[in-house]
């Protein structure tokens, strides 16, 4: 293999621990080192016992962190990677740590990546050296009489002992010094030391306050050393190689709302948490890149809030930042302002507290007004200061202006912000119309042009492999990226945009739309109703049922819609397994102690171990002579790609237009899409919007069958948060209800236990159901639903399902 290949793996390796495992493994500590009886803090975990496991007597010993959830620290003692520990307390090899730590965060084992554990190691070791460097700092700022102007300085700033030891600041006495801490002290080899930590002249002598620079893992990256001295310039160096533009400074995993708060300085961003606000980065710079905005997205943000610097540098990164981020996210973005006055939020915490930095926040405005302002000071500001705007100006505000509405991806700000601007521009007789027609016309230029420079540019790579040999690596990226240009080109839907709406036309699509359909149970003395034209998702932890609601949900549908015909997709069992699971369910008697057994003998073998066999013969007879004979229900098993399925769907509305009820698909987690993702998270996330938009240009109701995530071990945490590996069902889906089977014993604490029981929602043979999601109806409301688990029949407890 070559070297390019197993850095590669190598990366991925690395991705998996940082990324995936150590997170995981971070939310469960306690269960996963047992042995420290480790104890919840606000920034992570404590325990009173050493590093190996012996008990200390009176404070807090070693403890793990969320600044480093990959390490596991003895304070005063030595720090381990939770690698080297896991290793270290088992016993094992390299290979066996791996599937250990994949054991105890329940994230499998990437193929074959255990090969280079060589290259892990170093990195290990780099790890720990830079770790080491860090107390070293902080020793020396707290210990060296050399350091009384730096903690002068960061006094001056407003920063207590408390607030600096959260912050991790250090000092560095000097280079000589550090390297001869980290050789003679704590022997690691001069090469390694030298090859981890590359510091640039001045760091150690006009620069002297240390930051810690680290992974959104945790895992410091390098150093950020700052001048305390006015007048010096750069005020920052940065320690050789530090990447920081890779991804945002102080990164974590996005808490609470998930709205990621950006702010202009490093030390802004740390005494901001430092306070107690959460989820605050620093650009570390005045710019903001592509590889930041995806690295924010993939640790969880679903809106970006920008709190720069209240200067002309500051806003004119705002306008900058705002630019890229609506060209490569659809994030909802927000523009926090700083009182007049105020340079910056750490002036802002020092003069008026932390709350009124938190309260600027609350009320940040919507990007497209922040932008609307601009325009309006830029050129409406002229009106003031020299009386009416000439042609030439009216010319230049309405080009600002539809350049700007042109590039607002979301449609709902879009028409807020032109809504807006036709206030404001009403002496100028400007109609909605030709305003919205002129953006959409920009709009096509501009992705007309996007298209030609990507095909060229596709046929140049393709033409560079076919050159090369690679041939079929030139086909596979044509064919997937011409898929993708294709989408530009929308003429056809700009110019359907563009023709007036009629009342007739209105009135037609509604009496064309299909119904929403019954399914056949009441929450809380209120109809379900599947939606058409949208995605609806059963939601269970493994073996809870999701499969027998779906086959509940399609005989109900096709006894309340005689006229209609259904359609289920299986890509769990094969197909006979589920008709006769549907036959047992919709004769609904106990014809045996082990009904499916009885009924699968019959059909094996022949053989009748029925109590009552007339029973069973009529419902037989009748289940396939009324809905599977006459395809009033389709049930198939299916390994097709979301694309395939997507055909299939399409297919069966085409031939069927006019019985077609619904689609259902059991479950989500096994659909598989056409291509490399790069990740499991977005390969889900695009099938979940190639099935709405199917959903959509069909007008069918589509449910789907999908799994919990292991976290949901009780009632109280349904949540569409927790749905397995498909976070985008949340947004994407109309409906989504959750279930637990009652006939399983739900973990959690005592409070959680004793809030179930005292919600009556644990009888046994019982289904708790409970609305996660509806668009069209009240969120929260949950049922205890009737459980046969002989016949796999769900009914409502009056038996009264319509």
């Amino acid at each position: 293999m070559s070297k390019h290949s197993k850095q590669d793996n190598m990366s991925n390796l690395s991705k998996w621990l940082n990324y995936e495992v150590y997170p995981s493994i971070f939310e469960r500590v306690d269960t996963s080192f047992p042995e420290h009886n480790f104890n919840r803090t606000p920034k992570g975990w404590r325990s009173k016992t050493y590093l190996n496991g012996t008990p200390h007597t009176r404070e807090d010993k070693t403890v793990i962190n969320e600044k480093a959830l990959y390490c596991i620290l003895e304070q005063g003692g030595e720090t381990k990677s939770l690698y080297d520990y896991v290793k270290d307390r088992d016993k094992l090899t390299d290979k066996e740590t791996l599937e250990k730590l994949s054991q105890l965060s329940g994230i499998p084992l990437p193929k074959n990546d255990f090969e280079y554990t060589e290259s892990y190691r170093i990195r290990k070791e780099q790890a720990s050296i830079l770790e080491q460097a860090q107390s070293y700092f902080i020793y020396c700022l707290n210990n060296s009489s050399k350091a009384k102007d730096t903690k002068d300085y960061l006094a001056s700033r407003g920063y207590s002992e408390a607030n600096i030891e959260v912050m991790e600041l250090g000092y560095i006495p000097g280079q000589k010094k550090l390297f001869k801490y980290l050789i003679e002290l704590k022997k690691h080899k001069e090469e390694d030391v030298k090859n981890t930590i590359k510091l640039t002249k001045g760091i150690g002598e006009s620069h002297l306050l240390t930051i810690p620079y680290r992974e959104p893992s945790g895992q410091i990256k390098g150093f950020t050393v700052r001048a305390i001295e006015k007048g010096i310039e750069p005020k920052y160096y940065y320690s050789t190689g530090l990447k920081k533009s890779s991804s945002l400074f102080n990164l974590k995993a996005i808490k609470g709302d998930k709205d990621l708060v950006i702010v202009e300085g490093i030390l802004d961003a740390l005494n901001s948490e430092a306070k107690g606000l959460n989820n605050i980065v620093a650009l570390g710079g005045t710019s903001l890149n592509k590889d930041q905005i995806e690295e924010a997205i993939k640790r969880g943000a679903n809106k970006i809030t920008l709190c720069l610097d209240n200067d002309k540098p500051g806003e004119e990164a705002t306008l900058k930042a705002l630019k890229l981020l609506n060209q490569e996210t659809e994030l909802p973005l927000f523009i926090a302002t700083l009182p007049k006055g105020i340079k910056d939020p750490d002036q802002l915490i020092k003069e008026k507290g932390v709350e009124v930095l938190q309260e600027a926040i609350n009320k940040a405005v919507k990007s497209w007004e922040y932008s609307l302002q601009n325009i309006i000071n830029l050129y409406l500001g002229k009106e003031e200061d020299k009386g009416e705007l000439t042609a030439k100006d009216i010319n230049s505000f309405l080009e600002e202006v539809v350049t700007t509405a042109s590039k607002i991806k979301s449609p709902v700000d879009k028409d807020l912000f032109i809504g807006a601007f036709l206030i404001i521009a009403e002496p100028y007789n400007i109609s909605k119309e030709s305003l919205e027609a002129t953006i959409d016309k920009l709009t096509y230029k501009k992705a007309k042009e996007e298209q030609e420079q990507g095909f060229k540019n596709l046929l140049n790579e393709a033409t560079n492999l076919n050159t090369k040999g690679e041939t079929n690596k030139a086909l596979e990226l044509l064919g997937k990226q011409s898929k993708q240009l294709k989408q530009k080109d929308k003429e056809g839907e700009f110019s359907k945009l563009l023709l007036p709406v009629s009342e007739e036309g209105i009135s037609e699509r509604l009496i064309n739309k299909p119904n929403s359909l019954n399914s056949g149970y009441k929450i809380d003395q209120e109809k379900l109703l599947l939606p058409s034209g949208a995605l609806s998702f059963f939601v269970a932890p493994t073996s809870h049922g999701k499969t027998s609601m779906l086959i509940n949900l399609l005989l109900n549908a096709a006894q309340e819609n005689p006229k209609k015909k259904f359609c289920l997709f299986s890509y769990e069992e094969d197909r006979d397994s589920i008709i006769l699971k549907t036959l047992n369910t919709y004769i609904d008697k106990p014809l045996s102690q082990n009904n499916r057994k009885s009924i699968n003998t019959f059909y094996s073998k022949g053989e009748e171990y029925f109590q009552n066999p007339g029973e069973f013969h009529l419902g037989r007879e009748k289940f396939f002579n009324e809905l599977i004979t006459p395809q009033r229900i389709n049930i198939n098993y299916v390994e097709y790609s979301s694309e395939k399925l997507i055909e299939a769907i399409r297919y069966f509305h085409k031939a069927r237009i006019t019985e077609v009820g619904a689609i259902f698909i059991d479950y989500m987690q096994l659909l598989k899409k056409e291509g490399k993702f790069n990740s499991r998270q977005e390969e889900l996330k695009q099938i979940c919007i190639d099935l709405k938009d199917v959903a959509v240009e069909t007008g069918l109701p589509i449910i789907l069958g999908a799994q919990f995530n292991r976290e949901v071990v009780n009632h109280l945490l349904l949540h569409p948060t927790k749905i397995g590996e498909a976070g985008d069902i949340e947004r994407v889906a109309n409906l989504i209800v959750g279930l637990w089977n009652n006939n399983f014993k739900p973990l959690g604490a005592s409070g959680e236990l004793n809030e179930i029981d005292s919600k009556n929602i644990r009888e046994p043979n019982t289904i708790y159901a409970k609305v996660l999601k509806n668009r069209d109806g009240i969120v929260g409301k949950s049922e205890v639903l009737e459980w046969n688990g002989n016949t796999g029949k769900i009914s409502s407890k009056d038996n009264m399902n319509f």
